[in-house]
């Protein structure tokens, strides 16, 4: 072959080869737009492995510069076969290291060295490229708008690999594919945080509009209730202070009593009520005390119904029966107490007189259970669902007085002891009340 044709075959070769290049570009291109955002990272490594091999270089990779702390990462990284990575060993690196690299970058020029070994023995880049055996490389600011993201780089360590002008340009639109790359990751990314973060707002806002929903409700339920458990006994308390005023000097002794009684009788209900908002509120904010006693649970329930049968204005058919005795738990007795009064205040308020109230305890399932039947008028089952809602009235109980308070009140005490309660109820049969405590761990 003659001189002339040699010039020319290398000519060809190197049209063939830059064409070669373009089309992996272009490929690379296409293929970064229609890459999922999850594979982004995975096509960047590809993209410099296979330019890499094309270009017939020894290592690539990608160096990402944190300007915050000065420090410089090796993000991506290809060798070729028998060639040590350096991934490693780039982390963290500081900038003040190389302060030329990293201004020559920000300039926006790239470092394009044919021959490490010709560097003169001053120069600081020598003494880092030439324990890593680089003997020529080129590195292509990543750049931003005014901004430097980085730098990609390829290395030749076996031997110097002189590159020409168009494979620096081609290089160069390598740097903008990745750069562009690099966008849409972050802007993928900040539009998954977006949805994420609107996703959670409109949750926060059903959870928000939720709760303003159940304060409506139970607002209306609070209005009802004290229209109703206010307005009653005040009527009667200012009808009798109306008769003292009017009709006070003509009358009797006994007749004056049995008004005052009446005020009084009234006036302690309405402490009550306001007792028991007091008292919800008290045990919900967990700054109700609370003073935890062993105690024998059958004993504490017996000596309780033995109180109720002694009240003389009850006609109900007191039922008692403990499985096992002693059962020992831990109590705060007057907290217990008053759910236990509660659940037994109901009982014989929606049942009629000489119907039978039934009291159970045992211990099942390594637990101790008590257990409140009535054969009332049971709770409806629209009712059922929102018992221990404050306030909230079945829809058979809005004749008979009650506040709503004395069904969330047991329950938070129950939860206090760390127990369960449970209701079962069937309209015109009754209704039957569960509480489970945990036993005492004895020594």
């Amino acid at each position: 072959m003659t001189g002339t044709e040699q010039q020319l075959f290398d000519v060809e070769m190197q049209l063939e080869r830059q064409a070669s290049l373009q089309r992996i570009l272009m490929e690379t291109a296409l293929h970064f737009i229609n890459l999922p955002i999850d594979q982004l990272d995975q096509g960047i490594g590809d993209v410099l492995s296979h330019v890499g091999q094309f270009t017939q270089v020894d290592r690539t990779y990608l160096l990402e510069y944190d300007f915050v702390n000065a420090l410089i990462h090796n993000t991506y990284e290809w060798c070729a076969p028998g060639i040590s990575p350096e991934i490693d060993n780039l982390q963290n690196v500081p900038m003040a290291l190389v302060p030329h690299w990293i201004e020559t970058h920000c300039q926006k020029k790239l470092i394009y060295i044919p021959d490490v070994g010709a560097l003169p023995a001053e120069d600081p880049l020598q003494a880092i490229l030439e324990p890593q055996g680089i003997k020529s490389l080129i590195t292509i600011p990543l750049i931003s708008g005014e901004d430097c993201l980085g730098s990609i780089g390829f290395d030749a360590v076996r031997e110097n690999r002189p590159l020409s002008d168009s494979d620096i340009t081609l290089l160069k639109f390598l740097a903008e594919l990745i750069v562009n790359a690099k966008h849409r990751l972050r802007h993928e990314k900040m539009l998954k945080q977006a949805a994420e973060e609107l996703q959670l707002s409109e949750s926060r806002l059903r959870s928000a509009l939720a709760h303003e929903k159940e304060l409506g409700e139970l607002k209306s339920r609070f209005v009802a209730m004290v229209s109703h458990e206010l307005r009653t006994p005040l009527a009667t308390i200012l009808a009798a202070a109306e008769t003292l005023l009017a009709y006070g000097d003509r009358l009797d002794l006994a007749q004056m009593q049995r008004r005052l009684h009446k005020i009084c009788e009234r006036v302690g209900h309405l402490q009550a009520m306001i007792g028991d908002v007091l008292q919800l509120a008290r045990i919900e904010a967990k700054t109700q005390e609370v003073e935890m006693v062993p105690m024998d649970l059958a004993a504490f329930c017996s000596a309780l119904v033995e109180e109720y049968k002694e009240r003389t204005a009850l006609d109900h058919h007191w039922i008692y029966q403990a499985a096992v005795a002693p059962i020992r738990v831990c109590l705060d007795p007057q907290l217990f107490r008053q759910a236990l009064d509660n659940l037994l205040e109901n009982a014989i308020k929606y049942s009629a007189s000489g119907t039978s109230i039934e009291l159970f305890v045992a211990v099942e399932e390594g637990s101790a259970q008590v257990v409140i039947v009535d054969h009332g008028i049971g709770i409806p089952a629209g009712g059922l669902a929102h018992l221990f809602e404050p306030f909230h009235r079945a829809a058979n109980a809005t004749m008979i007085p009650g506040t709503g308070l004395g069904m969330p009140i047991t329950r938070e005490i129950v939860l206090r002891h760390r127990g369960t309660i449970a209701v079962e109820s069937e309209v015109g049969v009754g209704t039957t009340v569960r509480m489970t405590l945990p036993l005492l761990e004895e020594d």
